[in-house]
């Protein structure tokens, strides 16, 4: 992560390396904010956007069904299914994708505010929003 003096990052929680993704930080439908970017009278939000439908396949007989599906709405279920950091969580999606399931029907992300206003670009990874966010802050073109 970028760090430049004068630039300050106030984080709601700790966020671990291996879990980056926003899957695991949905607790409630629509926006959460998980860091405050500030420098000088600027300020950039970090939320994690949107809601989570993952699809965990039943095994049946040995193979792979939509009979009984469970679908995944927020991070505790995630974990209680066994997928408790980002590369379960990309083997989990790799694997059940190409045995032909459709895992998302929607899928959270991270994004940025600044004047309120969402800034166009979603992230995978909460620490690359956290840069972006940086970079943003630091270029004098968005700002009046």
């Amino acid at each position: 992560m970028k760090t430049y003096e004068g630039v300050t990052v106030e984080y709601t929680q700790t966020i671990p390396t291996s879990k980056q993704m926003p899957e695991f930080y949905v607790w409630q439908e629509g926006y959460e904010s998980y860091a405050t970017i500030t420098y000088l009278d600027r300020v950039v939000e970090i939320e994690r956007g949107g809601e989570m439908s993952l699809s965990l396949p039943n095994l049946v007989n040995g193979e792979l069904s939509d009979e009984g599906v469970t679908i995944v709405r927020y991070s505790d279920d995630l974990e209680a299914a066994g997928i408790n950091d980002d590369i379960q969580l990309m083997q989990f999606i790799k694997t059940i994708s190409n045995a032909g399931f459709e895992v998302y029907r929607m899928n959270p992300w991270w994004e940025l505010f600044a004047h309120n206003d969402d800034m166009g670009e979603i992230y995978e990874t909460f620490y690359e929003a956290v840069d972006a966010g940086i970079d943003y802050i630091l270029d004098d073109k968005g700002w009046d």
